[in-house]
């Protein structure tokens, strides 16, 4: 059986904990984008190589955060991204939404404020994606929880 989950979410709320951890237990590969932070344009081929193999694997932040974060900065939503979610979704890939309702503490470039409009804009993604998504409150910090 494939697994392909994609953890999304606004900064700080233990996306890369959570994926790092069940790709471990799943024993399944974890992925992060290096690029991602430059803003580099969608790329197909990771999920064409995902469709031809059949591999599973858990991304720490893919095409939403690109759906997002466009919005957020008030660009229009490059095409590949109505792409890769078709795709994405024909794969059955699940895309799981970390959120917090507070923080214990916080440092990042993007600033605390910001999380709320972002955390909309998931919302707003979820309702626009053809892929199956959920939204998990990692507010507790307790893995084992989560």
């Amino acid at each position: 059986m494939t697994t392909l989950l994609v953890m999304e979410g606004p900064e700080k709320t233990g996306k890369t904990e959570i994926a790092k951890t069940l790709a471990t237990r799943l024993n399944v590969p974890y992925y992060k984008d290096r690029w991602q932070k430059q803003k580099s344009p969608l790329v197909l081929q990771l999920w064409d190589f995902l469709s031809q193999t059949n591999y599973s694997a858990i991304l720490d932040r893919d095409f939403p955060s690109y759906y997002v974060y466009y919005r957020y900065y008030g660009l229009d939503i490059h095409p590949n991204f109505y792409v890769v979610d078709r795709l994405a979704a024909s794969l059955g890939v699940r895309i799981v939404i970390c959120h917090k309702t507070r923080y214990s503490s916080y440092e990042d470039e993007v600033p605390l404020e910001a999380n709320a409009k972002l955390f909309d804009l998931y919302k707003e993604f979820s309702i626009q994606t053809k892929c199956r998504s959920c939204f998990l409150d990692t507010t507790s910090e307790d893995l084992e929880d989560e």
